[in-house]
């Protein structure tokens, strides 16, 4: 299919992205049968990954500590359980130990096709890595949701909202100016230097003027 530039992805062609990365196809496969360019699909599937939605879970039972193997922890449940915390099948210990330490990102999200909907690993349950998914109905959502906010002046999902609130305000009760905020993560952003401070004097980043010294 030749691709179609400008052109916006609508629900057929998520359900298409989701159905052919369940069977471990590129993509690049992907976006020839769907007529879009590589750089399309990728960002698409980078933008509206999810941890968990209601097709795709990550285990309860799954033990993501980095220390799980040679872990000799028992009853941190105070259940009078003798079995090792890292063997429970409720993975509890991922909760309540205060020795707990996630196991870094798998690294094959690093590279496309950035989700683990078609992963080997994870579908034989030998995945000890938390889990990223692209379901089409959740990133449907947020896209509607991202389309109403963008007539209201933001761009981004809330969860990037978020992201960028988790860094700044941080930063700004150590007395970090925005500029210098920018210059350091501003490639964090999933905005412009421009719209990242159109949203600061908006309030979208849920920070008000009188928390800007220079504003005062």
């Amino acid at each position: 299919m030749p691709v179609s530039k400008g052109r916006h992805l609508v629900m057929f062609d998520r359900r298409m992205i989701e159905d052919m990365l369940r069977d471990g196809e590129s993509v690049g496969a992907i976006a020839g049968k769907i007529g879009v360019s590589w750089a399309t699909v990728a960002r698409e599937i980078k933008r509206h990954r999810t941890r968990d939605t209601t097709h795709y879970q990550n285990l309860d039972g799954k033990n993501l500590c980095q220390f799980r193997d040679s872990c000799r922890m028992t009853n941190m449940c105070r259940m009078g359980c003798n079995s090792r915390c890292s063997r429970c099948a409720s993975a509890a210990c991922n909760k309540v130990c205060e020795k707990y330490v996630e196991v870094p990102e798998c690294p094959k999200l690093s590279r496309a096709p950035y989700v683990c909907n078609g992963c080997r690993s994870r579908i034989t349950l030998a995945c000890r890595h938390r889990c990223w998914f692209y379901d089409a109905d959740a990133a449907n959502e947020e896209a509607a949701w991202a389309k109403v906010a963008g007539r209201q002046g933001v761009d981004c999902s809330p969860e990037e909202l978020a992201a960028m609130v988790a860094v700044v305000k941080p930063l700004m009760k150590k007395g970090q100016s925005l500029s210098h905020i920018w210059q350091t993560h501003g490639s964090e952003f999933p905005v412009g230097a421009r719209t990242f401070y159109r949203y600061i004097n908006l309030g979208i980043l849920d920070i008000c003027n009188l928390e800007l010294p220079k504003k005062v």
